[in-house]
């Protein structure tokens, strides 16, 4: 018994000396590579620099020729965010000769998630030709729900974009959030602007999706029709209503302030935090005394928008704000002194 006890120990020795010397070796290499795709790297780079200058490219596709493609694929994301103009114009010419386009198709089908959204946006900076084709493949059928959005931005951008309820379609979006929607949703054309107005007002898609269609119009004009923000305002998904407030109060219509005001009172604090942030922007004194109750709201981010907009006022939300920092209860005291030695928000 004795003798296997320690037969199983110098087993269990051997093999803890085995798996050090297999780390240590791993850890070698690693280094080892990370050392030589610096070095590549600022090969590369420096190959870029002079392309960019004296548009030697036969020069660049030697130098990119000895570099592993996925060091020039780093290399050049970082290049090209650096330039404009014809300067970027030959890198990406130079780029395109050295065979990147294949390798980035290559990673879009092969690649991990953050792989695949790294050469979408890198494909993207080629000629529609090149770019969209593969960014089609990946929003038809990527298995990332963020990898099938980027690329339905970079399309947007591009300007070859499907219509608004073919594009949700394939990115799938119910039960996920993204904020990458507003963005995407920004970008859609002049022509998916009903398209969107119909998204909001759509009961039973989600609250997220809705509300992202809501900031995509305001930013493009709210000004230009406000009355759906105004409608959706009483929505009873909060998220929805949240959201129309902050629309109105970023576009500045005073029209709805009585509207705004009657929301500072509502359950969801979210909605409460906008129609106060609201009434700040939109500036009416008068509004006061009913900022000065949200200095007690049982949620800071209440508190603290409530403070702001008071200072956002003028001078009888500063002198309310200075009068609260001295008489008021201690959490509203708490949040006025800090707004007030904070000075005005941005």
């Amino acid at each position: 018994m004795l003798v296997l006890i320690w037969t199983l120990s110098l087993i269990l020795s051997a093999i803890s000396i085995l798996v050090m010397v297999v780390l240590v070796l791993r850890r070698v290499v690693a280094a080892r590579r990370e050392e030589r795709d610096a070095a590549s790297r600022r090969h590369v780079m420096t190959a870029m620099i002079r392309l960019a200058h004296d548009k030697d490219a036969d020069a660049f596709l030697v130098a990119a020729a000895g570099t592993p493609t996925s060091v020039t694929a780093d290399a050049s994301s970082e290049f090209l965010g650096l330039v404009r103009g014809e300067e970027r114009e030959a890198v990406l010419e130079a780029l395109l000769r050295a065979g990147q386009p294949d390798f980035l198709e290559s990673e879009l089908k092969r690649g991990d998630e953050v792989r695949r959204l790294h050469a979408v946006e890198l494909i993207a900076a080629y000629a529609p030709d090149v770019a969209i084709g593969p960014l089609r493949g990946r929003l038809a059928g990527d298995r990332s729900r963020e990898v099938r959005i980027a690329a339905a931005i970079e399309l947007a951008k591009i300007g070859t974009v499907p219509p608004l309820g073919e594009l949700l379609d394939r990115i799938g979006y119910r039960g996920q959030r993204s904020r990458r929607l507003a963005e995407l949703f920004r970008l859609l054309p002049e022509d998916s602007v009903a398209e969107l107005r119909d998204l909001t007002r759509q009961r039973d898609a989600p609250g997220f999706l809705r509300a992202s269609a809501l900031e995509a119009l305001w930013r493009r004009d709210g000004l230009a029709e406000p009355s759906v923000f105004v409608e959706l305002a009483e929505d009873a998904v909060p998220e929805v209503a949240a959201a129309s407030l902050r629309a109105l109060g970023r576009i500045g219509h005073r029209a709805s302030l009585p509207l705004i005001l009657s929301k500072l009172r509502h359950p969801d604090w979210e909605v409460r935090m906008e129609a106060v942030e609201a009434v700040g922007r939109l500036g009416d004194p008068d509004a006061a005394i009913a900022m000065t109750d949200l200095l007690d709201d049982e949620q800071w981010t209440v508190r603290y928008k409530a403070a702001q907009s008071l200072l956002l006022l003028g001078p009888v939300g500063e002198a309310t704000l200075r009068s609260v920092a001295l008489e008021g209860a201690a959490r509203k005291q708490r949040t006025a002194s800090l707004v007030l030695s904070e000075g005005m928000p941005a």
